[in-house]
């Protein structure tokens, strides 16, 4: 799994100093900017502020913010002049970037500075230099409630790196938020005094555009939910703090938290949670602020009350370690990484981090037996990847790390859009070095790969700089709206290593076409529906929208291969395809709908009634399996659901043909678990005996559901944070 300090997607606009300027405070030794050793390390970031006309901006505020799991902790930077430092103990918790924001006491001038853990060694030896300036960027988010605006509701928009503004909604129910140019929000929150929420992530479905200035929030009413958790013998759990985490179903779409959601278990292991949406669905988890305790599975309602349990961590064993570099820079101030797949929690990794002190020395509590991928991570230099178990507990032997910390190769990747292929400014890039090995867990071999991960962010010609060592590295992109990646080689020269990113389209296209109705078709194009998806693996696009009266429609999209499906309002006629050339008008057949009847039956063939069924519609692009696809190639188009009745028959109407549909039905033993039944492809006017039944019209089939089902834990992935 990918670490939480790795998903930053947006890298405001900030200037370090170069080595060849002077530093900040020429009188300083070299190494003025860390102290102390091991758990008392600390580092010093120190800056200079200036006003946009290149002039010393003497009356600042900064402040800040240090992120862990889930919490962000306060940072005050010493502000002299136009100028301000601030100490970082960067070991005493198991963080993952910072913030800092300056702006002019007035507010009318602000900038900031975001930095992953890994950029901070190199930014404490050159200094930060920041030039504030004006936001011109307003972005309006409406709160509604059940069609209407909600006047004086809090909205918080998420701008990465722990970085949130707050507004009030105006009597329009409208809060508006001033950016800079290059601002883009990751998440908005909202909610009301009176228990109303909502909000919405940007990296979840459906899609949504973080550069629109305007967005919308549905609020839903909230109730109070008893969370009760209890250890692996049911007694209760108290003091523990924690999150909670809330998504919105059926896309796991996480709404954020507030202040509200930070909750204590009382001395009877429970807390009441007053701002639990009252929704049919929920996916919900605490995030535990302690290692004390591990979650034990997903909560289950028992009795209108969540029951969360726990079980104690694992005892880890102290191991040291240390950093050795080429050359003279030190060893000192390296951020280190050990990463293992063998976590507390079944399919969760653990992973650990820590920066080398002043000896080049690092500590880190690790897991017994475990086999922990390493490496160092640095702005300038690249490290080594290896693995090894640190520590064995039936030798009780301890293997301490030594990373090596080398000098790397320039790479630089150059991104364009649109025909005229121009350049793509301020984009993120994400680096990725791949490592895969091998470790032996419950008497078995598995294997897996890991690595480190980094970020560079194109400049105004569209060019990312960084540097890897020689061997494969993978390039890719990774905004809400469009995702791609290469691979390339790099090598020992005196010439940087290019690799090429290109946006096909650096503007929405217009798609046109017409719904046709065929010959035997009894029903009308009147408020006939369209569902499209982007199914090219690269852009995320969704839309519904209703014909014209004549049939024709058209939408906007990026994406080259489109899925469209169609369907009349009272179902009786349905066509579907994909679109390779969006480009040319759009002819979509549309044929009479189909009935699916079948018998669902158990052990010994017992018919099940009052068992769930349900057809998938499914409408899939063409699969380039030289690369990853970064979001889905195929979409569901449509889901048609029934029940089986009292003899297990059951009936799916008004299915389209010549498209693939996903037959599948609810498991025996779990109703929230899929069990696989059939993949179909209807012929139009088909009627043939399906197990020696037939009926005019339709299709029937008969079978029979195992208890043997594989079910997939859902939840919020590592790489949150944005």
């Amino acid at each position: 799994m990918l670490t939480r300090m790795f998903v930053a997607f947006i890298v405001v606009a900030v200037t370090l100093l170069a080595e060849p300027q002077p530093p900040l405070h020429a009188e300083s030794p070299a190494n003025d900017w860390i102290r102390g050793t091991l758990d008392q390390l600390q580092i010093r970031l120190r800056g200079e502020v200036f006003d946009p006309d290149g002039m010393p901006a003497n009356d600042i505020v900064a402040e800040g913010g240090i992120n862990a799991n889930a919490v962000s902790h306060p940072l005050e930077p010493i502000v002299s002049g136009n100028r301000f430092e601030l100490w970082i103990s960067v070991n005493e918790q198991n963080w993952y970037s910072m913030w800092l924001r300056v702006a002019s006491k007035d507010g009318s001038l602000v900038q900031y500075i975001r930095l992953n853990m890994y950029q901070v060694r190199q930014a404490a030896i050159d200094g930060i230099k920041l030039t504030l300036q004006r936001p011109t960027r307003v972005m309006n988010v409406t709160v509604m409630h059940q069609g209407e605006p909600v006047p004086n509701a809090f909205v918080k928009t998420e701008l990465g790196y722990g970085i949130e503004l707050r507004e009030r909604t105006d009597a329009d129910g409208i809060a508006k938020f001033r950016l800079l140019p290059t601002q883009k929000p990751t998440r908005f929150t909202a909610w009301t005094e009176d228990f109303r929420i909502g909000g919405f992530s940007f990296n979840r479905q459906p899609p949504r555009d973080p550069n629109a200035d305007q967005h919308e929030v549905e609020l839903s009413q909230c109730r109070d939910q008893k969370l009760r958790f209890v250890d692996q013998d049911g007694a209760p759990v108290p003091d523990v703090t924690f999150v909670l985490q809330m998504a919105a179903m059926p896309n796991y779409n996480y709404i954020g938290t507030n202040e509200n959601s930070r909750l204590t278990t009382d001395a009877n292991g429970e807390v009441v949670y007053p701002w639990f949406p009252d929704w049919d669905q929920h996916h919900f988890y605490p995030d535990l602020q302690t290692r004390e305790w591990i979650r034990d599975g997903d909560p289950e309602m028992i009795d209108d009350v969540a029951v969360l349990k726990m079980k104690k961590g694992l005892s880890r064993m102290r191991i040291t370690g240390r950093t050795e570099t080429q050359g003279k820079s030190g060893n000192q101030g390296f951020f280190v990484t050990l990463r293992s797949f063998q976590g507390e929690r079944e399919n969760q990794s653990d992973g650990l981090f820590a920066f080398s002190d002043t000896n080049g020395e690092f500590v880190m509590d690790v897991l017994p037996d475990a086999t922990y991928c390493t490496w160092a991570l640095d702005s300038k230099w690249a490290g080594e990847v290896s693995h090894l178990i640190p520590y064995q507990s039936e030798t009780d032997t301890i293997t301490s790390p030594t990373l090596a910390v080398k000098q790397g190769q320039k790479v630089e990747v150059i991104v364009t859009s649109g025909e005229s292929e121009k350049p793509y400014p301020n984009l993120s890039v994400n680096f990725a070095r791949e490592h895969r090995y091998s470790w032996q867990e419950n008497g078995k071999t598995r294997h897996g790969t890991s690595g480190p991960q980094w970020w560079a962010t194109t400049n105004d010609e569209g060019i990312a700089t960084t540097v890897s060592l020689p061997g494969e590295l993978k390039a890719s992109v990774y905004t809400p709206l469009w995702r791609t990646e290469a691979e390339a080689k790099v090598t020992r020269s005196d010439d940087p290593t290019i690799v090429r990113l290109h946006r096909e389209f650096d503007q929405k296209r217009t798609v046109t076409g017409k719904l046709v109705l065929s010959k035997e078709c009894d029903s009308s194009l009147q408020n006939a529906e369209v569902k499209i998806a982007s199914v090219d693996g690269d852009y995320d696009d969704q839309q519904e929208f209703v014909v014209q009266q004549d049939g024709s429609f058209s939408f906007e999209t990026f994406a080259t291969k489109i899925g469209i499906f169609a369907i009349t309002q009272d179902g009786k006629a349905a066509g579907a395809i994909v679109a390779t050339e969006p480009d040319s008008h759009i002819v979509l057949q549309m044929r009479p709908t189909i009935n699916y009847q079948g018998q669902l039956v158990g052990d010994a063939d017992q018919p099940l009634a009052g068992h769930k069924v349900w057809a998938s519609v499914q409408l899939e692009g063409e699969v380039d399996y030289s690369r990853r696809a970064s979001f889905s190639t195929s979409f569901e188009a449509r889901r048609i659901e029934t029940t089986t009745d009292s003899l297990g028959n059951y009936t799916l109407t008004g299915l389209p043909s010549e498209v693939k549909i996903g037959i599948r039905a609810s498991s025996i033993d779990d109703p929230t678990a899929t069990r696989y039944l059939d993949n179909v492809f209807l012929q139009p006017g088909e009627n043939r005996p399906v197990d020696g039944i037939s009926h005019d019209g339709d299709r029937i089939s008969r079978r029979r559901i195992d208890k043997q089902v594989r079910r997939q834990e859902l939840r919020e992935p590592w790489n949150q944070q944005e």
